[in-house]
C-alpha cells in the first residue's frame, strides 16, 4: 500500500457532545479575523479546550461542558469585535465539515514528553520540540525556535510545515514589527497570542517571521538511523503525534492514515537515455573560470575546479574573463554580500550570448579545515557533486541556446510526432493588484531532440493567436490552492495534460519502522550473557559464519554483563554477509535485535516502499505519480517528502507516454526529476526572462 498524509476519521459524536460545548463564531463583514483577539480570547480568558480557524471570518470554540455561559461569552467576544455572531452548535444535528472537527478535537493535544509541547495558538496546532530553541551566544537569550504545524485541508490531508518565530527585538522595520504579537504566559508558561490587555516588554514579545529571510529552518522529513533520530525527523514526529492521539483523544476520534493499494512501479533499471558522457560534451567547448571575488580563498577555488576539470573531465580550463564561444565558470559573492554592500548583482548582467554558470565563495569550504582522511573524502565527493552539477547547468544553457537537446538521446525514445511542454511564471509588479499575471514559455521538441521556445506575456495582446488562448484557458481551470498547476504537455492542443502540484506526499510505513527502531534502539543496553549463551548454541555449516561466530564470542567475552547496542553492533559488523545470519538468529533465539538491518532488499520494500522508485495509479479520473528515491541510493535521511503529482486531460491522458523523461539525474544530482525534464529547460529560460 502507499500510505499518504490523508487522515481518515472517525468521530464519536456522543461522546463529544457529551464532554464538550461547542461555539461557532463569525465575523459579519468582511474585517479580517486575524487583525483582532477574537481567535485568541477564548484560549486564555475561557480556557477552551481548542479553537480552530476555518475560512473567511468563521471559526470554532471548544470547551468542557457547562463552564462557560454562552451570553457572557458573547459579551466578552463582542467587547473585541462588536459584529462577530455567536452560535452553540448541535453536533448531534448541525454539520461540522470533518476537517474542521477532526482539526477541532486534534488541538486538544497535550504532550507527556517534557522535551516536547503542543500550542494551539490563532487556531492552529503548533508542536515545538524544546531542542529547536535558539539561543544567542553572548547573552544566552533565546532569540527564536522553530515549530511543526500540523494543520487539515479541506480533503483531509495534513500538512507537516516548519514555523519560525523570531524575538521582536531582533527586527527594525515598523511594517515587520506592526505584525500580530505572541509570548509566554507568565503564570502558564504556555506560548500564546498577545492580547490587547496583556503587559509584556518588547524583549519578552515574538513574531511569526524568520530572523533571517535567506536562512530557513527545516526539519528533515525522514531520519532512520537511530530511534533518537526517527523522532526528530517529521516522519517519527507524525508516529508521535498519531500515538499521541490515540492515547488522549481516543473517546473521541479514530484516525489512521490513507492511500492507495493499487499502484504501478517504474523500476530504476528501466532503460535511460540520458547522456552521461560529460567528457564527450565538454570537448567541443573550452571552459573559462572568471574570478570576480580575488581573494585567497577564492584562488584556491579556481585551483581546486582547475585539477578537478582536468582530472575527471580531460579539460585544461582557462582562467580570465568570460567568452561568448566557451562554457564560463565565474566566481562571485553571494546575493546577501551584494545586497549588503549596494553593489550590482553579477547573476544580473549576463547576456544571452554567453552560457555562465556561476559558483559563489561563500559555498566554497578551504580545503585547509579538513582535519581528516574521512573529512577528505567527503570534501572531495561534495566538491566533485558541485562540479558535476555546474557543468550539467552549462550544457542545459548551452542546448537552450543552441535549441538543441544533448543531454538526452531524444531520438531513442522513438516518438513519432513533437511534443509541447509549456511553463509560465508570475509577474511580481509593485503595484497590488487583485489579477495576477504571467509569462508563459512553450516549449516545442521534434522527433530528433530539435526544439524551439516562443514566450507569451500576458498582458500583451496575443488574441489572435489561438493556441496560446487554449494555454491560457488550461492553466486558468485551476484555481483552488490545493491543486497547483506546474505545468501542461501535449501532442495535439485538443488534448492538453496539466500536470498539477497537489497537497499530498507519500509515507513510509511509519508504525512499524517505529517499532523495529525501538527495538534496535542503539543506547539501549543489552544482556551480553544471554546473547553468548545464544550464539555457543548457533548450529553453523557455513565456514565464513563459523569464523565470524568465533570472532563475535572472543568480542563479547571482553564486555561487561550490560553493554549499549550501539557497542556489539560495531563489534557485529552488519555489512559483513555471516553478521547478518548471527544477527537474525540471535533475534529469533533471544528476542535481541542488535541490527535493524532496514536497508536491507527485504526490510526496504516492507518499511519504504511507498517512497521508492516512481509509483503511478489512477484515481477518479486522474493519474497520480510520485518520485521516489532509487531503492539503491536509499541514505538514512531524506530531506524532503516525496510529493504527489496529478495529471488531468481534456480527453486522454498521455502521462505514461512521458514517463521515460523522469528517468535522469542532471536536473536533481544524482536523483530522477519529479516533472518531465524538458521543463528544466523552460524554467531555465523563463528565470532570464
Amino acid at each position: 500500500m502507499i500510505i499518504n498524509n490523508k487522515i481518515n476519521a472517525t468521530f464519536n459524536k456522543e461522546k463529544i457532545d457529551e464532554d464538550f460545548d461547542i461555539y461557532k463564531l463569525s465575523l459579519e463583514d468582511n474585517k479580517a479575523s486575524y487583525k483582532t483577539n477574537v481567535l485568541d480570547i477564548p484560549n486564555v480568558e475561557f480556557k477552551a479546550k481548542s479553537v480552530v480557524y476555518t475560512y473567511g471570518n468563521v471559526w470554532y470554540a471548544m470547551f468542557k461542558k457547562g463552564e462557560v455561559d454562552k451570553n457572557e461569552f458573547k459579551k466578552i467576544i463582542n467587547e473585541e469585535a462588536a459584529n462577530t455572531k455567536v452560535e452553540k452548535v448541535d453536533i448531534l444535528v448541525d454539520k461540522i465539515y470533518p476537517n474542521v472537527m477532526t482539526q477541532l478535537i486534534l488541538n486538544m493535544l497535550h504532550s507527556k514528553d517534557d522535551d516536547t509541547t503542543y500550542s494551539n495558538i490563532t487556531g492552529a496546532l503548533y508542536f515545538l520540540n524544546h531542542n529547536w530553541m535558539k539561543k544567542d551566544k553572548k547573552s544566552g537569550e533565546m532569540k527564536s525556535f522553530y515549530c511543526l504545524r500540523f494543520k487539515l485541508s479541506s480533503d483531509m490531508f495534513m500538512e507537516l510545515a516548519v514555523t519560525t518565530f523570531s524575538k521582536l527585538n531582533c527586527f527594525k522595520s515598523e511594517k515587520i514589527r506592526a505584525q500580530g504579537k505572541y509570548l509566554f504566559d507568565k503564570d502558564t508558561g504556555a506560548f500564546r497570542k498577545k492580547l490587547k490587555s496583556d503587559v509584556y516588554d518588547e524583549n519578552e514579545l515574538f513574531i511569526l517571521r524568520s530572523r533571517n529571510s535567506s536562512n530557513h529552518n527545516t526539519v528533515p522529513f525522514l531520519k532512520f538511523n537511530s530511534l533518537k533520530d526517527f523522532k526528530s525527523s517529521k516522519v517519527g514526529i507524525f508516529d508521535k503525534f498519531i500515538s499521541e492521539v490515540e492515547e488522549e483523544l481516543g473517546d473521541y476520534i479514530t484516525i489512521e492514515s490513507g492511500g492507495y493499494k493499487e499502484f504501478d512501479t517504474v523500476n530504476a533499471e528501466d532503460d535511460s537515455f540520458e547522456v552521461k558522457d560529460y567528457a564527450s560534451l565538454l570537448m567541443e567547448r573550452d571552459i573559462v573560470i572568471e574570478d570576480l571575488v580575488q581573494s585567497e580563498k577564492s584562488r584556491e577555488l579556481v585551483n581546486r575546479l582547475r585539477e578537478d576539470l582536468k582530472e575527471d573531465y580531460g579539460i585544461n580550463a582557462r582562467v580570465g574573463t568570460i567568452e561568448k564561444d566557451t562554457f564560463n565558470i565565474r566566481i562571485i559573492f553571494d546575493k546577501e554580500y551584494y545586497d549588503k554592500n549596494e553593489l550590482e548583482d553579477p547573476h544580473n548582467n549576463i547576456s544571452s550570448d554567453y552560457v555562465v554558470q556561476h559558483r559563489t565563495i561563500e559555498s566554497f569550504e578551504s580545503y585547509s579545515s579538513v582535519k581528516s582522511d574521512r573529512a577528505a573524502n567527503a570534501y572531495h565527493k561534495k566538491e566533485n557533486a558541485t562540479l558535476k552539477k555546474i557543468i550539467q547547468e552549462l550544457i542545459v544553457k548551452d542546448d537552450i541556446r543552441n535549441n538543441k537537446i544533448s543531454l538526452v538521446n531524444w531520438s531513442k525514445y522513438g516518438y513519432e510526432e513533437s511534443w509541447t511542454f509549456v511553463s509560465r511564471k508570475e509577474i511580481k509588479s509593485v503595484e497590488k493588484s487583485k489579477n495576477k499575471n504571467y509569462l508563459y514559455a512553450k516549449m516545442v521538441v521534434d522527433v530528433d531532440g530539435n526544439f524551439e521556445i516562443t514566450i507569451y506575456d500576458d498582458r500583451e495582446d496575443n488574441s489572435l493567436d489561438w493556441e496560446f488562448s487554449e494555454i491560457e484557458n488550461a492553466f486558468a481551470k485551476y484555481k483552488n490552492p490545493e491543486l497547483k498547476p506546474e505545468g501542461l504537455f501535449y501532442r495535439s492542443i485538443d488534448n492538453i495534460n496539466i500536470i498539477l502540484h497537489t497537497e499530498q506526499f507519500t509515507m513510509p510505513d511509519y508504525k512499524k519502522l517505529s517499532e523495529k527502531l525501538k527495538l534496535s534502539d542503539v543506547n539501549e543496553k543489552v544482556d551480553i550473557e544471554k546473547i553468548i549463551n545464544s550464539i555457543i548454541n548457533m548450529p553453523c555449516d557455513n565456514n565464513a559464519v563459523a569464523d565470524k561466530r568465533e570472532e563475535f564470542l572472543e568480542e563479547l567475552k571482553t564486555f561487561s554483563r550490560y553493554e549499549k547496542r550501539k557497542v556489539v553492533n560495531e563489534a557485529l559488523n552488519i555489512r559483513q554477509k555471516a553478521s547478518k545470519v548471527i544477527n537474525d538468529y540471535i533475534y529469533n533465539d533471544t528476542g535481541i535485535l542488535i541490527n535493524a538491518e532496514l536497508k536491507s532488499a527485504e526490510n526496504r520494500d516492507e518499511y519504504f516502499n511507498p517512497i521508492l522508485d516512481i509509483k503511478y495509479f489512477n484515481y477518479k479520473n486522474k493519474l497520480y505519480y510520485f518520485v521516489g528515491v532509487e531503492p539503491k541510493k536509499l541514505n538514512q535521511s531524506l530531506s524532503n517528502s516525496c510529493r504527489i503529482r496529478a495529471v488531468e486531460a481534456y480527453e486522454k491522458i498521455e502521462f505514461k507516454e512521458i514517463l521515460k523523461l523522469l528517468r535522469v539525474e542532471f536536473v536533481r544530482n544524482g536523483l530522477n526529476t519529479v516533472v518531465p525534464f524538458t521543463f528544466k529547460y523552460l524554467n531555465e529560460v523563463l528565470e532570464k526572462v
